[in-house]
């Protein structure tokens, strides 16, 4: 029912923009038709047969639109627009030939013009002729004048005997005179009527060449209306769907009605949506309000690791320095979490690796390696992935590590009041979004299988999965509570790694003792204390390590170069370096 409805708001559409291009197609029309008017008087029927055909057609495309907008045009407006097909289509056929007719009218007028201008050239021709030969009669009549003078002069010479000649000649040579004034006179007659003729065969040129661009025009209007046509015959074909879908409307009137009652409670479902996120607002602004609560928390979890808490650093110390098996670093800064979720500077992430296990492990080289996970498997294109746990491991408590406990660390990495920066790494769980929202009690994708299986469900195929899990941020351990001389129960991180930390110096945190787990799962490490020294001065860590105080130092690029002629260690070191652009001062980037 929701396609039928949507095949009829498609189709309304349709029919409005096809409309809308015919009115403007037409309007086109009307105009080529104007221009051809004003050079020609043949075109005024057809034009005003276009104009009459566009406020037709204008109409109708405002009745049609009516109709579809009426509060029962889904069920009439395909009938009814049917009933219009048919006038439509007639008056589509007489402009076609009206315009054609003007179109041959035109070419006629062009034919009669072709001829009128050979006329004129004519003309133009025979007064070049004229007035070539008025300037020969003005040329004779000036001789004439020249030898009746000449008559005169010899007719006073011969006396009264030649008193007849002379009167005479006197007569012929007013005769010249007369015709000479007469040629003076038809000269400048001929020459303006050889400029008025050259204006006019300017004139018939221009004539000429609106002439054929009228119809140029008209023909382009002749293949507009067949294309008008074509449009709208396919046109007649959408209104022909429209009135099936009007009479598929009619037929299943009850199934629209409960298709929009179902639309009315999808709106309602999405007004409760809008609260909910309303409140999920209010959820993050109290979140924002514990975190200052949740540092302090940090601040005491971090001295309680571990299942026996040192508090005496001083006799930890002496321990270490007096045990010949331990092993003496340095870190460049403090540590500022032991809590894996938070380690996301270099000094925490080492020390939460020595202290927490993971699923899986990752080498130098970049490659993984069996961890809490002896064993692995992905299915349906890596949008499924099963791990097997070692069923010898253990936290550093005593407690076995199982299915259930890893499970909930790993929620705990996306839990919506800790909001660790980690949290991304396992985004891809089906579930997932949902429970760091708030929104959801638990991880859907996140499956127990038994205790040593744990399963995952991923919104999409994501291959690096595995390599997510061996991310320092995805630790596995576990919370318990200590109980206090005050009656309080402190929150302690117990750890599941090769070893357990045994010693903080709160004040600075400039000094850490670890010490080797014993039932740890791939045994006990081979070192079995190590001592880390907080010291960011270079060049006091590298005194040290002269004075025999640090069993192994990292060297600077400098430093390289300094000790290059004695024993180095060299080893690749997997890691993940940053390089920031500053996008907002001008330079080659912007």
């Amino acid at each position: 029912m929701e396609n039928l409805i949507a095949q009829i708001a498609q189709t309304s559409r349709l029919q409005t923009l096809a409309l809308n291009r015919l009115k403007a197609l037409l309007t086109e029309v009307v105009g080529n038709a104007e221009r051809s008017a004003v050079l020609f008087g043949g075109a005024l029927q057809a034009h005003q047969k276009e104009c009459s055909f566009s406020e037709e057609c204008a109409t109708i495309m405002t009745d049609a639109v009516g109709i579809v907008t009426a509060p029962n045009g889904s069920l009439s407006a395909g009938l009814q627009l049917k009933e219009i097909q048919s006038s439509f289509g007639e008056i589509l056929k007489a402009s076609r030939e009206h315009t054609l007719a003007a179109a041959g009218k035109f070419s006629n007028t062009m034919l009669m013009l072709d001829k009128l201008a050979e006329n004129v050239q004519t003309l133009g021709e025979l007064s070049v002729r004229i007035l070539a030969e008025l300037e020969s009669s003005g040329q004779i009549a000036e001789k004439t004048n020249e030898l009746a003078h000449k008559a005169i002069q010899e007719a006073q010479k011969a006396g009264f005997a030649g008193q007849g000649f002379s009167v005479i000649a006197g007569e012929v040579n007013k005769l010249a005179v007369k015709n000479k004034e007469t040629a003076a006179n038809i000269i400048p007659v001929a020459a303006n009527l050889r400029n008025e003729i050259a204006v006019c065969l300017e004139y018939l040129s221009s004539c000429l060449e609106a002439a054929a661009a009228t119809e140029r025009s008209l023909t382009d209007n002749a293949e507009r209306i067949s294309r008008l046509t074509e449009g709208i015959e396919r046109l007649f074909k959408i209104l022909d769907q429209f009135n099936d879908a009007g009479r598929g409307v009619t037929l299943f009137a009850d199934e629209s009605i409960k298709a929009l009652q179902d639309y009315a409670g999808i709106a309602q479902n999405y007004m409760a949506a809008l609260h909910q996120l309303q409140k999920m607002t209010n959820r993050l602004k109290s979140a924002l309000a514990q975190a200052a609560g949740y540092a302090s928390f940090l601040t005491e979890t971090d001295i309680g690791i571990g299942l026996f808490i040192d508090e005496n650093l001083p006799s930890a110390t002496n321990a270490a320095n007096g045990d010949a098996t331990a092993y003496h670093l340095v870190l460049p800064g403090p540590v500022q979490s032991f809590d894996p979720l938070f380690a996301d500077d270099s000094a925490s992430a080492e020390v939460c690796r020595l202290i927490y296990g993971r699923l899986v492990d990752i080498d130098s080289a970049g490659g993984l390696l069996p961890g809490l996970a002896f064993a692995w498997e992905s299915r349906d294109e890596s949008r499924e992935w099963t791990f097997y746990i070692r069923k010898n491991a253990c936290f550093h408590d005593g407690t076995p590590i199982t299915a259930t406990e890893i499970a909930e660390s790993l929620q705990r990495v996306l839990s919506p009041q800790l909001r660790s920066p980690g949290s991304w790494l396992l985004m891809m769980i089906n579930g997932a979004v949902d429970y760091l929202s708030g929104s959801a009690p638990q991880i859907e994708g996140i499956e127990v299988v038994d205790g040593h299986t744990l399963r995952f469900h991923l919104e999409q195929s994501y291959q690096p999965f595995a390599a997510n899990l061996s991310h320092v941020a995805c630790s596995i351990l576990k919370i318990r509570h200590a109980d206090q001389e005050n009656g309080s129960r402190k929150p302690v991180l117990v750890g599941s790694g090769a070893y357990l930390l045994r010693g903080v110096q709160q004040q600075s945190r400039n000094a850490l003792l670890l010490e080797a787990f014993d039932n740890y799962y791939k045994g006990r490490p081979f070192t079995g204390r190590i001592t880390f020294e907080i010291n960011p001065d270079r060049g006091e860590r590298l005194a040290q390590f002269l004075r025999g105080n640090l069993s192994h130092l990292r060297l600077s690029g400098s430093q390289i170069r300094q000790f290059h002629s004695q024993s180095l260690v060299q080893r690749t070191v997997f890691g993940t370096f940053f390089a920031g652009f500053n996008l907002a001062r001008p330079g080659p980037w912007r």
